[in-house]
């Protein structure tokens, strides 16, 4: 076991120390609370990669036992195609329970540091696309998630989510796509006020850093292409949904 500790804490982006020197044909990734269901897991998941050589990273089935959310039940509805009806290709990346080829890896720029935290999956999944790398996600093996209600202010969630969304659709889109897209992502987050008053303050300070955010992150990425911006009809259902 090798030890990488920092000095302070730097969110997701603290992923991208293990990744850079991870040394193997694959990385696997979970959160501190979260493992394989079975021991054979990540064999079969290796098993999975190496049958299918052109993928890069597979997603697991990712279950939280204490509240019983599915946190990859959307993944299918969002699917660009079925691998032999057992796994889907798209855009997956849950963090706390995935893998991907190292060599994959070093093709992206990794986790934004200014993210810190929320939608940085969103983020890297866009940073894989652009590149035509290919995701899978494989349902029949899972990873369980224990996570807890307790020490989790849905107050921060909706800040991070609402801030970062808008600053991922401002890093990869063009600006034809960008405005559109951010414009009905704020939107959807006024219905969602009006749905959840408690949250308001959250939501508009996350709109409103996002914003303000717009100018330093459309600076950082290449920008998808028309056809790629195409391609992603399925995965703006997934941006919109509730």
């Amino acid at each position: 076991v090798k030890l990488i500790a920092l000095e302070k804490n730097i969110g997701t982006s603290a992923r991208n120390y293990f990744y850079d020197q991870a040394n193997g044909k694959y990385v696997f990734s979970f959160d501190d609370d979260s493992f394989p269901a079975t021991p054979s897991t990540i064999y079969q998941a290796v098993q999975i990669l190496e049958f299918y050589s052109h993928l890069d990273t597979l997603t697991f089935y990712c279950y939280q036992p204490i509240t019983g959310f599915i946190e990859t039940g959307e993944a299918t509805e969002i699917k660009f195609s079925d691998v032999k009806k057992k796994e889907f290709s798209g855009l997956f990346y849950a963090e706390g329970a995935m893998c991907i080829k190292t060599s994959s890896w070093k093709k992206i720029i990794g986790y934004d540091p200014d993210f810190f935290w929320g939608s940085e999956g969103v983020d890297l999944t866009l940073q894989m696309y652009e590149k035509d790398m290919r995701a899978i996600y494989s349902p029949g093996l899972a990873v369980l998630h224990m996570k807890s209600l307790q020490n989790r202010d849905m107050g921060n969630n909706n800040y991070f989510f609402t801030r970062n969304h808008i600053w991922t659709l401002s890093k990869h889109f063009p600006l034809y796509a960008c405005i559109p897209l951010i414009s009905l992502y704020i939107i959807r987050k006024f219905i969602a006020i009006c749905l959840y008053p408690k949250y308001t303050l959250p939501y508009l300070k996350g709109i409103k850093d996002g914003l303000l955010g717009i100018v330093w992150q459309r600076k950082k990425q290449k920008k998808l292409t028309l056809r790629q911006v195409l391609g992603l009809k399925r995965w703006y259902l997934f941006l919109y949904r509730w």
